[in-house]
């Protein structure tokens, strides 16, 4: 059965009846989710409101990848996680979250470190690959893999009050990679070294999920290869235009 001939159940209607009483959204736009896969690379105060909004939504299938299991410390902001999953997997945790939440999707989870090769088997058939891991290492290394399987990818980060989003689309000839953003970031500071209040991560992370349901379904303005700031100490965003760089390493080809 395809989108153009399949309808959505009775429980379906009821389910996601709040977002089908939007003019922008129809009975199209959810089947297109329900036959979306996104790759989430990460699953801590990023991916916790990102992987429960879009479960809740309807994105039908999750491939899950993180390598560490939940400690205490990070409950203050993975609200994905609770006290019962300490020791646990996250990817473990966060699937049986977000199953709790919506029972029908599908969660693959990938629970081991992937070298570009394993990354490149996950990514090539995704509809999307959303980013929130902590370190330039795996953000350079999934954005190399996004770029040559050209599947697009939302990053996220924060840190401290502060916190960022980026758009990119390898599809999209005008649009950056993230090694045109950052060329050579060779320093980096984590939550574990400086902190981060914990709804920005939230906040972060919501945008990611409102960034992905907008991308998938071709709804509002994408934002492709802009920058997008968040200062929660004086509440305000900025919104910064970055240029494809002719001599990146990673997409000028």
């Amino acid at each position: 059965m395809t989108v153009e001939t399949e309808k959505l159940t009775d429980e379906q209607w009821l389910r996601y009846s709040r977002h089908l009483l939007l003019p922008q959204f129809d009975q199209s736009h959810q089947l297109k989710l329900q036959h979306t896969t996104v790759f989430v690379y990460g699953a801590g105060g990023l991916g916790s409101p990102l992987l429960m909004y879009l479960a809740a939504r309807g994105v039908k299938n999750f491939i899950i990848n993180v390598f560490d299991t939940v400690e205490i410390s990070n409950l203050q902001r993975q609200i994905i996680h609770n006290q019962q999953s300490i020791g646990l997997n996250k990817a473990q945790s966060a699937k049986q979250t977000i199953e709790n939440l919506n029972s029908d999707i599908n969660v693959t989870c990938v629970e081991q470190k992937l070298d570009e090769t394993q990354l490149t088997h996950f990514v090539k058939d995704c509809d999307l690959v959303l980013v929130g891991t902590d370190n330039f290492e795996s953000r350079y290394l999934i954005n190399k893999v996004c770029t040559q399987t050209k599947v697009a990818q939302i990053s996220a980060a924060a840190l401290g009050f502060e916190g960022q989003l980026f758009v990119m689309d390898p599809n999209t000839q005008s649009s950056p990679c993230y090694q045109c953003l950052y060329p050579d970031a060779n320093e980096e500071i984590t939550c574990s070294q400086a902190g981060v209040l914990s709804p920005v991560v939230g906040v972060l992370g919501t945008m990611q999920a409102l960034s992905a349901i907008k991308f998938l379904t071709k709804i509002g303005d994408s934002q492709i290869g802009k920058l997008q700031l968040f200062d929660a100490l004086s509440g305000q965003w900025r919104i910064i235009n970055v240029k494809k760089r002719e001599n990146c390493v990673t997409c000028s080809k």
